[in-house]
């Protein structure tokens, strides 16, 4: 089995650099640990191979309580990401009482730095700046009372390396909180956007179910009309009267059709609305001369055997041929629109494209047109696509089931 050092060796060192802290984040406490080791074998290894006398100073040979305060000074580092400042406190009490009782060669201070650098970098800002201060104090003690009380130039460097752990982790600490701040801000976003969607789609809901009830009802009183008529001539003419009767029938399953659709629509108490004729297959004409008038070249391509289809599914057409034609018109740019209506035996099929800029706004984008239509499509249990094209353009396509023609 190949060991991990050695694959380290084949990588470039920011790339090594990067693997290591990956490897140190996914494996906190083992990181920590082997830090812990190093840092306390090192000191160990260099105390007791250092001199006992240097440049005239004599120092005191290291014994158990010298070991047990480098022990201190360096492998409480083990939980620095859980209790960061009691640590903190424990290796500078160590590295501070080992210099200050004059034993031999100064240990590094890797486990104080360390720990100076998890307090600036997981604490707050007042936590952290306590934690630099007993940083200050522990070195501060060590110069007056050790073998360099009077050179300027360790008081100079330590205040250097000190401050320079206190600041990357105060730097690592600050990045986090704007990271932080961003994912928490894209998070509030995307809640909005979800509410924005799913508001846009209550409101479709609650439109949809308003123009079918007046579908329905307008089927309704033709129903009560021609039943009238059909009363009135039953002794009369027989044969007006039975086709009455028949004009009721087809009426009546076309209304029963539309109320299982409405009693599938979650509809809101709605406002007093305006009386006005119900958009149908027959106006897409007017809609598509509109749409020239307004700039956008627009041509109509009508296939297949007309018929009469029922007033939910044409009204359902008109608004895709509406959406459509207005999304080509705002974000199509100069550019030609083609509406074709393919009628089949048990499906009718609209198309709406264009060989524009293909950027026509969806369900995802600024506007929610597509989510109503999609909401009308799937009452009929259709299908609907709508994307660019190959090779420029954007088209809006659904197929609308719908049932046989009755003779």
């Amino acid at each position: 089995r190949t060991p991990p050092w050695s694959v380290l060796r084949t990588v470039a060192p920011m790339e090594r650099w990067r693997r290591v802290r990956a490897w140190g984040s996914a494996h906190p406490l083992a990181f920590d640990g082997t830090l812990a080791v190093i840092f306390t074998a090192f000191n160990l290894v260099a105390v007791t191979e250092a001199p006992l006398v240097d440049e005239g100073v004599r120092f005191r040979e290291p014994n158990a309580l010298a070991y047990v305060l480098l022990v201190l000074g360096t492998f409480p580092i083990l939980w620095r990401r859980s209790r960061p400042l009691p640590v903190l406190v424990v290796t500078s009490c160590g590295i501070v009482a080992y210099e200050a009782l004059g034993f031999s060669t100064t240990p590094g201070p890797f486990g104080v730095l360390l720990a100076l650098y998890t307090v600036a970098s997981l604490c707050d800002r007042r936590r952290s700046l306590v934690g630099a201060l007993i940083a200050a104090v522990g070195v501060g003690i060590v110069l007056t009372t050790a073998r360099w009380a009077a050179d300027t130039s360790e008081i100079v460097s330590n205040t250097i390396v000190f401050g320079t752990a206190w600041l990357l982790g105060d730097n690592v600490r600050t990045r986090r909180a704007h990271l932080q701040a961003l994912e928490e801000r894209a998070e509030r976003a995307e809640r909005a956007r979800e509410m924005e969607a799913r508001r846009a789609v209550a409101e479709e809901r609650t439109r949809i179910a308003r123009e079918l009830h007046d579908v329905v009802a307008h089927s309704l009183s033709v129903m009560v009309v021609q039943a009238g008529a059909a009363r009135r001539i039953l002794g009369k003419d027989p044969n007006q009267a039975t086709s009455a009767l028949e004009s009721i029938e087809g009426t009546g399953r076309e209304a029963m059709g539309e109320m299982r659709r409405l009693l599938g629509v979650l509809r809101e108490a709605d406002q007093e609305q305006p009386f006005a004729p119900q958009p149908s297959v027959n106006r897409i004409g007017d809609l598509v001369e509109q749409f020239r008038q307004a700039g956008l070249a627009t041509t109509m391509v009508v296939t297949g055997p007309e018929r009469e289809l029922p007033a939910g599914v044409e009204l359902t057409i008109y608004r895709i041929v509406q959406e459509g034609l207005t999304n080509a018109l705002k974000h199509a740019g100069p550019a030609t629109a083609e509406v074709r209506l393919t009628y089949a035996s048990d499906h009718v099929d609209v198309e709406v494209r264009d060989d524009g800029r293909g950027a026509s706004t969806g369900g995802d984008g600024g506007g929610h047109g597509l989510l109503g239509i999609r909401e009308r499509v799937d009452l009929f249990s259709g299908e609907l696509r709508a994307g660019p094209q190959v090779g420029g353009g954007y088209a809006v396509r659904a197929r609308l089931p719908v049932e046989e023609a009755v003779g």
